[in-house]
């Protein structure tokens, strides 16, 4: 239970480094002409970046749905699919045959769901904080006034703005970001103007 736990949460720490890199290295590169639709007022309830929820959320729910209704191996493995594969880059790495007996004695199948679950765990906070609190596309409530989340919405709205070359790329680690490039004043009074924006609505 406690490596089920202890993996969740690594799992959804690891997925802010990696939508990190993908936001900088895949959203602002080769597929801006779909990400540049959240970087514009939005008409409507929609815009053209959902398709990159839809995308991780299909595969993310049928693999889940599969390992959690079903025992043994294989839907152990869908329910933590990002752990089969560094799981098999492990033993490969080790120079071991990989084997599914290798790899059921290597890694037990419950600590294999906590990774599915971390990155779910992280799907569903990204998309409370982001679309919730940040961009406002539905109400969060008292979330709002917690002061590391007012960090974090505060961080993301200067990405929008662009003042310091898209940085941050990442959402939660975003406030570290922004003051690692001297960013620090920008980020309390971008805090400040949104706390009065709140109180003015």
């Amino acid at each position: 239970m406690f490596g089920t736990f202890t993996l969740a949460v690594g799992a959804a720490v690891g997925m802010e480094f990696w939508a990190r890199w993908a936001h900088r290295a895949l959203w602002h590169a080769s597929l801006w002409h779909m990400h540049e639709s959240h970087h514009r007022p939005r008409e409507g309830p929609f815009e053209l970046n959902d398709v990159f929820a839809i995308t991780n959320a299909v595969p993310a729910i049928a693999l889940l749905s599969y390992g959690f209704f079903n025992k043994g191996l294989v839907p152990g493995l869908c329910f933590g699919a990002v752990s089969f594969f560094s799981a098999a880059f492990s033993l490969m790495e080790e120079k071991k045959r990989c084997s599914l007996l290798d790899f059921s004695n290597k890694f037990r199948m419950d600590e294999m769901r906590g990774q599915g679950l971390g990155i779910t765990m992280f799907g569903m906070a990204y998309m409370f904080v982001h679309d919730g609190l940040v961009h406002k596309r539905f109400p969060v409530g008292p979330i709002a006034n917690v002061p590391y989340f007012r960090k974090v919405a505060a961080a993301h709205q200067l990405h929008h703005s662009e003042k310091f070359n898209g940085v941050p790329y990442g959402l939660f680690l975003g406030p570290k970001e922004v003051e690692d490039v001297g960013g620090h004043e920008e980020l309390e009074k971008e805090i400040n103007r949104r706390i009065k924006s709140s109180k003015g609505s």
